[in-house]
């Protein structure tokens, strides 16, 4: 897939992702998460780096009925992301959240989405939205095309997010030496010519097929949410 990578500028006003966030987890501060919850030094495995009692918090509210969150990022879909690629673009169903602490990783692997452990089907670009500010060892790290390995950390502030293709680009975390903790929301999209309904593998954490109404969700999906 021939990809280049792109930083796009978004709207905070429009979308105050990091701002519910914080009410979410009860903090002013989402770059000083640690200071408020506990996490260990131990790094986690696949599957178990998303167990954190601030990830529990998370997810507690997300799905408490409070659309808070998915309605606005179903509305970034429409108002962003449909104008980068088209309205045709299938998506992943919810964000998922990540949390990088100091001396810590967020994910436990260097990987290409596509790769045996993960096995992402073709087709996917990754979007990756933080919502603290993204520097050195608390961000990710990426190859700029599959193969280069001239890994480097994505650099942004609120506002902005990065398209890449993490599919084939091997990217993945150092330990967090900086003093703040990173917090991100990473989701994928894929153009419908690429979307195989009849993929069989699920997804390794939550075992949820890559079919639109269980993983994905298009545009016509999107407007039964938001009705």
């Amino acid at each position: 897939m021939d990809l280049e990578q792109k930083i796009i500028k978004y709207d905070l006003s429009l979308f105050p992702f990091a701002e519910i966030v914080k009410k979410f987890l009860n903090v002013e501060s989402l770059e000083l998460l640690h200071k408020k919850y506990q996490f260990t030094d131990e790094i986690k495995a696949i599957g178990s780096d998303t167990h954190t009692e601030a990830h529990k918090a998370f997810y507690k509210n997300l799905n408490n009925n409070n659309l808070n969150i998915n309605t606005l990022y179903y509305q970034f879909i429409e108002k962003v992301l449909f104008k980068e690629f088209d309205e045709n673009i299938i998506f992943q169903k919810q964000p998922g959240f990540r949390i990088q602490s100091p001396n810590n990783v967020a994910v436990s692997t260097w990987h290409g989405d596509g790769d045996e452990l993960h096995q992402h089907p073709n087709g996917e670009i990754n979007i990756f939205l933080p919502l603290t500010r993204t520097f050195g060892n608390n961000s990710v790290w990426t190859e700029s095309r599959p193969g280069l390995k001239d890994y480097h950390p994505v650099k942004l502030d609120l506002g902005e997010c990065l398209i890449f293709n993490g599919h084939e680009c091997v990217h993945g975390n150092y330990v967090n030496d900086t003093h703040i903790t990173r917090i991100s929301f990473d989701f994928r999209v894929m153009k419908r010519q690429d979307y195989d309904p009849t993929y069989k593998v699920k997804t390794a954490t939550m075992g949820h097929s890559y079919i639109i109404g269980e993983y994905y969700l298009d545009k016509d999906s999107l407007n039964y949410q938001n009705k």
